[in-house]
């Protein structure tokens, strides 16, 4: 629906306020790296007042969360479809860097 190539994630509402949830990437060797480039396209409907914020995070441990520089925070409309391109910094030059597309808020209004 974001007008990308298969395959596609997709998602739907859970009954979760407050909540996260996120797609993670396998791990990946940034040894030597100390920017990344990042290019996706997206889709986000929301079905209430908004309040979920999608957002894109890195990690060297898959548990310990790193905010990066692109997010997008609902009201009461849909966003997108649109294509993001943005550049990832945090946990780089590492063996293991994991990135990942990440939901928060009121997960039953997306």
């Amino acid at each position: 629906m974001a007008g990308g190539y298969p395959n596609e994630m997709h998602c739907s509402w859970q009954d979760v306020f407050p909540g996260t949830t996120r797609l993670v990437t396998p791990a990946i060797d940034t040894t030597g790296r100390s920017i990344l480039y990042m290019s996706f396209k997206h889709r986000l409907r929301t079905f209430g007042a908004g309040g979920v914020t999608l957002k894109v995070q890195t990690s060297s441990d898959g548990v310990t969360w790193t905010d990066e520089p692109w997010s997008v925070l609902t009201s009461s409309g849909d966003i997108g479809p649109e294509s993001v391109h943005t550049t990832l910094s945090g946990n780089l030059n590492r063996s293991t860097t994991y990135v990942a597309l990440t939901l928060t808020g009121n997960l039953h209004d997306f």
